[in-house]
């Protein structure tokens, strides 16, 4: 079974050999995934195989982001995948970084190879978690009575050529944001609390008993008070009583 496996992959490996033979180093960055023996760039894991490839195959196995000044933009969506909750090194963000800038300095074309494909599977893994979560809902309880959304690969990727082209990805991954209110209470939330962790305002409160219970007195009463007013978890007075 494993050498009928593995003649069936070689055969359409060279089905792809002529195209990707124009370009060796991107060859050499998709062989490995194509047949399925490595899903991983730079000691990055490619979290959208299936999608990575479908992207290649309906380029005509060239580069997708030969625009090096648009690729630059895009990293710019990538970074601001902070806001919505996320974390942009889940989509290669350093790694993305630090191969654009060895482009930058000396070109290389293996090290545009592996910017590419990092860079396609990064954009695809964020639109993936933008429309159905970062989280399988059955992985957290199996009561949760919803699956994941199915993404096709194929239109994943005739979506993101056209949104390369025309220099739309900014547009194409905020139509994918859920527009539901609480949505952006959340946002607005994770903003506000960033913001104000930055600021260093929130004072540690150290309490004389490892226990406070409501009637009792503690000299760090007013910090608490005064922490929980600024977390906007309290509305009352913030005055200075240690009851």
């Amino acid at each position: 079974m494993k050498i009928l496996r593995y003649t069936i992959l070689v055969s359409c490996l060279s089905i792809c050999m002529p195209v990707l033979a124009e370009n060796q180093y991107l060859q050499q960055q998709l062989e490995p995934i194509l047949i399925g023996e490595s899903h991983s760039i730079e000691r990055e894991h490619i979290h959208s195989p299936d999608m990575t490839v479908a992207t290649y195959k309906a380029n005509g196995f060239e580069r997708v982001w030969n625009d090096t000044k648009y690729a630059k933009q895009a990293l710019k969506l990538i970074a601001q995948s902070e806001l919505e909750g996320l974390s942009p090194n889940d989509y290669h963000f350093d790694t993305l970084m630090a191969l654009a800038n060895e482009i930058d300095k000396r070109g290389a074309e293996a090290v545009e190879a592996q910017f590419d494909v990092l860079m396609t599977d990064a954009v695809m893994t964020y639109a993936k978690h933008l429309i159905r979560g970062k989280i399988n809902p059955k992985q957290l309880t199996a009561t949760w009575n919803y699956g994941q959304f199915d993404v096709s690969p194929d239109a994943a990727a005739a979506s993101l050529l056209k949104h390369v082209k025309s220099k739309s990805l900014d547009k194409g991954l905020e139509n994918l944001k859920p527009v539901l209110p609480h949505y952006k209470r959340l946002k607005d939330a994770l903003v506000f609390y960033r913001e104000l962790d930055a600021t260093g305002e929130l004072p540690a409160i150290t309490l004389q008993n490892n226990i406070l219970k409501p009637g009792q007195s503690d000299a760090a009463v007013p910090l608490l008070r005064q922490k929980l007013k600024r977390l906007n978890y309290f509305q009352g007075s913030g005055s200075d009583d240690t009851d």
